[in-house]
C-alpha cells in the first residue's frame, strides 16, 4: 500500500491525486513511526519541487508534521532537520 502511494505521489498526472497520495503517506508515517525510512522523506522532498502549489505544500507540511513528531528520533529526526533545511526552508 505504501508502496502504491509513494508512486502515485510521485508519478501521477493529476495533482490533486499527488496532494492526495502525499497527505495519505505522511499519516501512514505518523501512525506507524518505524515505517519513515530515508526513502519516503526523500520522496516529500521530491515533491517539494513539484510543478503544483498544492502538493509542494502538501510536501512541505508533511515534513514538518514529521519533523516535530520525530525530533528525539535519533536517526529519522536528523535526516528530518537535513531535509526540511533542504526542501522546505527554502520554499
Amino acid at each position: 500500500l505504501l508502496a502504491c502511494l509513494r508512486k502515485r505521489a510521485l508519478k501521477d498526472e493529476t495533482a490533486t491525486v499527488r496532494k492526495a497520495a502525499v497527505f495519505a503517506l505522511n499519516k501512514a508515517c505518523l501512525s506507524q513511526p518505524d515505517l519513515l525510512s530515508e526513502q519516503y522523506i526523500h520522496t516529500f522532498c521530491d515533491l517539494c519541487h513539484d510543478s503544483s502549489l498544492l502538493t509542494r505544500k502538501a510536501a512541505a507540511d508533511s515534513i514538518t508534521t514529521l519533523l516535530e513528531a520525530n525530533l528525539d528520533h535519533p536517526g529519522v529526526g536528523l535526516l528530518l532537520e537535513q531535509s526540511w533545511s533542504a526542501c522546505v526552508l527554502p520554499m
